[in-house]
């Protein structure tokens, strides 16, 4: 007497296929929301210090730049999420697009024939990192949400 069983995963295939597109979905939009995030943050440590233009910085060293018209807070652009060079990764990003952004992050000389020195105002750099919490709840509910369906 002989007993066979035959076994079909195509159904398994099917849902493994559904679970990693939702997957990826959610991905795409967890970085998104992130970006959005750190954005919102940076934004908000840029209003740390105002002061009216043409007078001295009330900034201190080490903290993010005073506000005086918005236009830093305002250059910041995001991008769209793609897929990475790397299997299985999505990549996203975006920043500050104001021609002296990067100097007010990094510190260096500026002004006609480079004769001022600006000091390193980090306020991106800062915003990354208290967003971090932030953004990893953002990947887990995504993620969460995709799994249950």
């Amino acid at each position: 007497m002989s007993i066979s069983a035959e076994t079909d995963f195509q159904e398994w295939e099917r849902a493994t296929y559904a679970l990693q597109a939702r997957m990826l979905k959610a991905t795409f939009n967890a970085g998104r929301d992130s970006m959005y995030l750190i954005e919102r943050n940076v934004k908000f440590y840029l209003r740390t210090f105002t002061h009216r233009e043409g007078t001295p910085t009330p900034s201190p060293r080490g903290g993010p730049p005073a506000l005086v018209t918005g236009n830093l807070a305002r250059s910041w652009r995001n991008e769209r999420p793609s897929m990475g060079d790397k299997p299985w990764t999505v990549i996203t990003g975006g920043g500050p697009t104001a021609i002296y952004a990067r100097i007010q992050e990094l510190s260096g000389q500026a002004g006609r024939g480079l004769t001022t020195f600006i000091p390193k105002r980090p306020y991106v750099r800062p915003m990354l990192l208290a967003s971090r919490r932030g953004v990893r709840r953002i990947h887990i509910s995504a993620w969460t949400a995709a799994i249950r369906g």
